[in-house]
């Protein structure tokens, strides 16, 4: 191995992500046909979050085609670009030609899951917790999946057993999930005591203050709820679920004008997704 390849792997391995860029970028340079060094800059430039990973995973493959850790990789990239079309498009051939590939059935599980496949990603991600090593967002995922497809009992469970771990903040898609599933069970009062957890932690999130609102409403406490629901779209003004809760709280108040202004809103919000959809 080169000096200069060693100084870049050694930047690397330190967590010194933008200098080992700036190393393996020299090194594309001085060694174009390295697939290595454009491997290498697309690893640095996808720990910095910069788009330009893409293309330079693209070339290594290129330089190396076949070789799974580049492609993962690169799937992760157009995972993080939201590209998820090109991610399933890499990731599937690789599946299917090592079908215990632990890390690819994660990541294609975790593209379904972006996309909203839940019953898809409920399988490939299943596969991949059954392979191992434990990936962290692959639990969670998959908890979130099975309340998703209707398998409460399971989803309940597996909440429960992800909010008791120690840490230093809840997930938010499983406490959330898991609110879902105590309100969907008739269990508001220990629905809120989640609630109020998240946003001791997360004061700003527009979901969970949507859900107190809803919990709210429920109780007959409609003027809390009002002010939570509010709070919710004044975090989230695009965010259609508060502004539906808030029609309906706003015509209970006899708020009528305020009702049908969030109407309003609605309407044309459902106006523009329809034109988009033509």
């Amino acid at each position: 191995m080169q000096a200069g390849n060693a100084d870049a792997v050694r930047l690397y391995r330190d967590g010194r992500y933008a200098e080992a860029a700036a190393a393996y970028r020299e090194l594309t340079r001085s060694q174009p046909t390295s697939a290595d060094a454009w491997a290498g800059l697309g690893k640095s430039l996808l720990q910095l979050h910069n788009p330009e990973a893409i293309p330079s995973l693209a070339r290594a493959i290129q330089l190396k085609p076949g070789d799974p850790e580049l492609e993962r990789t690169l799937a992760r990239s157009y995972l993080e670009a939201r590209d998820l079309g090109a991610a399933v498009a890499l990731l599937e051939p690789l599946t299917e030609r090592n079908p215990k590939d632990s890390e690819a059935l994660y990541l294609l599980g975790r593209a379904m899951y972006q996309q909203g496949f839940y019953q898809r990603a409920l399988q490939l991600i299943g596969q991949s917790m059954a392979l191992g090593p434990q990936i962290p967002d692959a639990e969670t995922m998959y908890a979130v999946s099975l309340a998703k497809v209707g398998r409460t009992a399971e989803a309940e469970a597996a909440c429960r057993r992800i909010l008791a771990k120690p840490s230093k903040g809840w997930d938010l898609d499983v406490a959330l999930t898991f609110v879902e599933i105590l309100d969907e069970t008739d269990r508001a009062g220990e629905a809120m005591l989640y609630v109020d957890k998240v946003l001791n932690e997360r004061p700003q999130d527009p979901i969970a203050h949507f859900w107190k609102a809803r919990l709210l409403l429920q109780s007959g406490r409609i003027d809390d709820a009002a002010k939570e629901a509010e709070q919710s779209v004044a975090v989230a003004p695009g965010l259609p679920l508060a502004r539906n809760l808030l029609v309906q709280i706003y015509r209970r108040q006899g708020r009528m004008r305020e009702a049908q202004r969030e109407a309003d809103w609605l309407r044309e919000y459902h106006d523009r997704l329809a034109g988009k959809g033509r």
